[in-house]
């Protein structure tokens, strides 16, 4: 099904190409009355749509994530799931998806995931983004209550380490970056996390993320690089 239409508030409000690739009817009904909602028109199947232009392409995880899609980057490629692992989130990252959201949320935040995606930004919901920040720890470890103006507390070098390490570099690497040994990378993380109040990696990249010191975009295209 090929749908297009206007996103209200969308960056220059630029028409948007969507199209929807879910096996189950009652969900695509769902998605679809979602989109309309927010905007987007439906069109019938012989619109005048070509499905190889750059759209937003909607799959749920009933889908083959990794059959081609007749569509050539840049597509953005938003996945809807019900129940999201690190398997399932890897494999989709690995070939080309930048959106993921929950089914349940699908009425309140469609439209901003194809807004953003159509732009040219990744959209990550709670349940991805845990996912990616958890990838060298445990799911879930968040901190409620993050002290932003902690990181002014950071001398120069901190702050190097710091911004390094969110962005996925190993100590090894962050060494030969800032041609100091590894052990005083070490130091400098351990300091660090103590005067952030934090008590490991996977809380400084929340951290990072919801101080704006990194993107969505930054950590998914470090993580895919990664994989």
């Amino acid at each position: 099904m090929y749908l297009s239409g206007k996103v209200k508030g969308s960056p220059g409000n630029n028409q948007i190409t969507v199209l929807l690739h879910l096996r189950d009817q009652k969900t695509t009904e769902g998605v679809l009355q979602s989109l309309v909602a927010c905007g987007i028109d439906a069109r019938p199947h012989d619109a005048d749509i070509n499905p190889d232009d750059s759209g937003v392409h909607i799959h749920d995880t009933d889908s083959d994530l990794s059959s081609p899609d007749h569509a050539p980057p840049p597509v953005a490629r938003l996945l809807l799931y019900t129940h999201l692992n690190s398997v399932l989130f890897e494999r989709a990252v690995a070939n080309g998806y930048r959106g993921f959201l929950d089914l349940a949320d699908v009425p309140d935040r469609i439209c901003e995931a194809v807004s953003l995606l159509a732009s040219g930004q990744a959209f990550l919901d709670q349940g991805a983004l845990d996912l990616l920040l958890a990838r060298n720890g445990s799911v879930g470890l968040t901190t409620p209550n993050y002290d932003h103006a902690a990181l002014d507390t950071l001398t120069p070098r901190e702050r190097e380490v710091f911004e390094a390490l969110v962005r996925g570099m190993s100590i090894r690497e962050i060494g030969v970056k800032l041609a100091i040994s590894e052990r005083t990378v070490e130091v400098h993380r351990r300091r660090i996390l103590e005067r952030l109040g934090l008590s490991n990696v996977v809380q400084l990249f929340h951290l990072a993320f919801k101080a704006g010191v990194v993107t969505q975009e930054e950590l998914i295209d470090e993580f895919s690089a990664r994989s």
